[in-house]
């Protein structure tokens, strides 16, 4: 393994640490709600100080629709509710 491969591992690794925790609390709630985007939006609103370094919080369900608002600290921009996100990178070949 390449020193640059070894080193995004250990980035993941320190990333999943630091955010594990307070993101599946987070879904936790999120999950408690859905699929009620208003009450999504504010589960991701209050959960947003809780995840360091994160600017903007959006869920979306396994057909990969936005369901959630486009959710930053200034407040949700509902505007984004409904996207399609299939073609994002991020979601290719990741939803059950």
């Amino acid at each position: 393994m390449s020193t640059l491969q070894q080193t995004i591992l250990e980035k993941k690794a320190a990333l999943a640490e630091t955010v594990g925790t307070p993101l599946g609390q987070l879904a936790e709630r999120v999950a408690s709600v859905w699929p009620d985007a208003d009450a999504i939006d504010q589960a991701l609103q209050s959960g947003l100080p809780t995840l360091p370094h994160c600017h903007l919080l959006y869920a979306w369900d396994v057909n990969g629709i936005e369901l959630s608002s486009m959710v930053r600290a200034a407040g949700p921009d509902a505007s984004w509710r409904g996207r399609d996100l299939n073609d994002r990178p991020y979601l290719k070949n990741h939803l059950p």
